[in-house]
């Protein structure tokens, strides 16, 4: 995947991303804009926010979360399709990473980012 990060740390997608959701081929169209994964700053000397191997998850996450997503897709199905995708690396840690974006990203469920270039 290949990705333009920005000074504020957001991402946006240089090519375009296809991933499978039941059965189908999904496509993120380049130049998606998402933010990594949102966590406190304190929190990033443990992991930051745009680790590389796990980008495309949480480009995946914030998509599905987004207006820009063409098909229908529920909070609780994309919260739970991002757990099975990071459950493949560190099961512990990303069931509490799970908890905390149930607990608290509700809010953004089907709004996009507001651009910040720069």
């Amino acid at each position: 995947m290949k990705l333009d990060i920005l000074p504020n740390n957001y991402c946006f997608t240089l090519e375009d991303l296809t991933y499978d959701y039941n059965l189908e081929v999904k496509t993120i169209k380049k130049g998606f804009y998402f933010n990594g994964w949102s966590i406190p700053r304190l929190m990033w000397a443990i992991c930051h926010p745009l680790l590389q191997p796990y980008l495309a998850y949480f480009c995946k996450h914030d998509y599905h979360y987004s207006k820009k997503c063409d098909f229908i897709v529920t909070r609780l199905e994309a919260d739970e399709i991002l757990l099975y995708d990071l459950c493949i690396h560190n099961k512990a840690f990303w069931i509490s990473a799970y908890i905390a974006v149930r607990l608290f990203w509700k809010r953004n469920f089907k709004k996009d980012l507001p651009f910040k270039k720069g």
